[in-house]
């Protein structure tokens, strides 16, 4: 059995899971196809009905798009000018990349086809389609009018923006920085104007928590953990505490029977293998969706509780949809302290990559802290 894991080199998720799936057996080639800028090249040809991808793209039985590519930004070092005008406003680069990892994705057996996993990160659609399965929805608001957004949170209690994607910008000429779930009120939004019908986002009542799950749903199987925040749950985000200070405190939970219903229409009307569901109950025990992700992280509540085998779990599920089979490793086999006792990863267990760009190291980002700033050669 062989599997190719398209992600970023140093995604701790795929290095982790790959150690677990080997221990099984499992051949798995790890491809990075963003590092093609870095000294690696990659091309693709169609020639007499047969199709060939360089780089060692072939060969394997199923694919995994762990992380989906994103094409490092124009490094200044490109100094032909028609090149780099190129590469900036067509995004060649990136098509390139994109096209290459659907095919390789279209060939094999694939758990997560790109073109429905970027289906299922809209976020727009997402709402809708958790709407149509069954969940609880916060009243929304998606819009780039600024009065409307102002009259949307002059009606709730308190409320909260969401950018519409993961967004990374300059701040400076070597700092990017990107958004995160914040509180708003309506004079927030005092000093926009027309412009801001250039950037729209999501605004959302702030619903109170009394509990908060992220649930990580792999083939026929869904892991459910719970959040908990020392100092109360009514956290806008609890990724934004910072993890040296143990505020969270992880759990495994059964979620309630009408959840996981509403999780397996879901999964069929996405039509995908894994994503990670955000959800919220209130204080009142209603259970609301937040959010999707086809490419969340999940190990680290294993991080903060090595009582959670979410490793192990993880794993079996994963080698039960590759073989069809049960997954022969023992449970005290597969453990992240284990696999980094036992692996040559020299990250940290609860962490983002993100895209190396302009000369910028790929930068370490703490997931419970995903507003970043970027400094050049700040991380290897």
């Amino acid at each position: 059995m062989r599997l190719r894991l398209l992600s970023y080199t140093g995604d701790f998720h795929a290095e982790a899971i790959a150690w677990a799936l080997r221990l099984a057996g499992v051949k798995v080639e790890l491809t990075d196809l963003a590092a093609i800028t870095e000294g690696r090249r990659t091309s693709f040809s169609r020639v007499d009905d047969t199709t060939t991808i360089t780089n060692g793209i072939a060969g394997e039985d199923a694919v995994w798009l762990r992380k989906p590519v994103y094409a490092p930004m124009v490094e200044p070092s490109v100094s032909t000018p028609s090149i780099y005008e190129l590469a900036n406003t067509e995004e060649t680069l990136l098509l390139a990349l994109q096209g290459i990892e659907s095919t390789v994705c279209a060939r094999s057996r694939c758990l997560n086809p790109p073109d429905r996993a970027q289906r299922a990160a809209n976020k727009i659609f997402q709402l809708w389609a958790a709407k149509a399965c069954g969940f609880s929805v916060p009243k929304t608001l998606v819009t780039n009018d600024f009065r409307e957004a102002k009259a949307f949170c002059d009606s709730m209690l308190k409320s909260i923006y969401k950018p519409l994607r993961h967004s990374l910008w300059p701040i400076s000429a070597n700092q990017y920085t990107m958004l995160r779930t914040t509180s708003v009120c309506a004079q927030g939004f005092a000093e926009l104007d027309e412009n801001a019908a250039w950037a729209p986002g999501i605004l959302q009542e702030r619903i109170e928590k009394a509990a908060e799950y992220r649930v990580v749903v792999i083939a026929d199987s869904v892991l459910a953990y719970e959040i908990r925040h020392s100092h109360g749950a009514d956290q806008v985000d609890w990724r934004q505490n910072p993890p040296e200070e143990n505020l969270l405190e992880f759990s495994a939970c059964v979620l309630p029977p009408e959840t996981l219903g509403a999780l397996g229409r879901l999964k069929s009307l996405l039509a995908l293998e894994h994503f990670v569901v955000d959800l919220a109950k209130s204080v009142s025990g209603e259970i609301f969706f937040l959010e999707v992700n086809p490419h969340g992280q999940f190990l680290f509540p294993e991080a903060a509780n090595d009582e959670l085998p979410v490793l192990y779990d993880f794993s079996a599920a994963l080698f039960q949809w590759l073989a069809g089979e049960r997954y022969p490793v023992s449970a005290a086999e597969v453990t992240l302290e284990t696999f980094f006792e036992n692996s040559s990863f020299k990250g940290q267990p609860a962490t983002h990559q993100q895209p190396g760009s302009a000369g910028l190291s790929r930068k370490t980002v703490s997931v419970f802290d995903p507003i970043a700033v970027i400094r050049p050669g700040e991380l290897a």
